[in-house]
């Protein structure tokens, strides 16, 4: 029986959906966006090991890159962190920020 594993987006929504609860990170525990793109490359490598590519995460990155010009050689993760001034959770904020406006301009 294939098993149907989650679209990172769709994680990310479910962070974001949560940040004003006590605990907004389950799946990570403490605010560190290092931890953060850890488990989004996990996921992102599951899916491509079990079901093939994340295509909408694919052209999420390429959005990122091209559009929003937030995906540097070395990650989104550091160049938030680098314009969050340190603060983790800011960085984090700004990713699930760009996750949700990704999905309201995909959906229009």
């Amino acid at each position: 029986m294939s098993q149907s594993h989650p679209r990172v987006l769709d994680l990310l929504m479910q962070i974001r959906a949560g940040r004003h609860r006590p605990h907004f990170l389950p799946f990570i525990g403490e605010p560190n966006i290092a931890v953060l793109w850890g488990f989004v490359l996990g996921v992102e490598a599951a899916r491509l090991e079990w079901q093939g590519v994340d295509t909408e995460y694919v052209h999420f990155r390429d959005w990122l890159r091209d559009e929003k010009n937030e995906f540097p050689p070395e990650g989104w993760h550091s160049r938030f962190l680098a314009d969050a001034h340190g603060d983790h959770l800011a960085a984090i904020m700004r990713l699930l920020d760009r996750v949700s406006k990704f999905r309201e301009r995909a959906s229009v």
